[in-house]
């Protein structure tokens, strides 16, 4: 009878707890700061028009304005009378600046045509319309 080898025992196995507190920590900022943002976007309930997907520029968005379907002007989370509108956009936009115009599909046609006289009263040319692709 031939004598039994043993093997050499092995060390016993360690979970490392700081890289895992590491990569906890990451995901815990990650989710933070995405949340943030996404509260940011759903505060105003515009529901864009639908349009069939295209390739377009992206272009340096200089101010986005919005309109909410009962007409209301919002530029940044806050809510604008037709006068502010014209007096911010002539002091904080430049002829070049890109526009974009979040318009509730439900608002009146003749709202946004208003916007868009406004806005080309303050001396801006370059307007786009947002649309929803869904």
């Amino acid at each position: 009878m031939r004598p039994m080898v043993k093997p050499a025992s092995l060390p016993a196995p360690k979970v490392e707890i700081i890289n895992l507190i590491d990569v906890l920590i990451t995901l815990i900022a990650f989710f933070m700061f995405t949340t943030v943002f996404t509260t940011k976007q759903q505060q105003l309930k515009i529901q864009l028009p639908v349009a069939s997907p295209s390739e377009s520029n992206k272009a340096n968005v200089g101010t986005e304005i919005s309109l909410t379907k009962d007409n209301r002007i919002f530029i940044a989370g806050k809510r604008m009378g037709p006068e502010e509108l014209a007096e911010y956009l002539q002091k904080r936009c430049r002829s070049n600046d890109l526009i974009v115009v979040k318009a509730d599909r439900d608002c009146k046609y003749q709202s946004i045509i208003n916007l868009l006289d406004q806005i080309k009263s303050s001396g801006l040319n370059r307007v786009a319309l947002q649309v929803s692709s869904d």
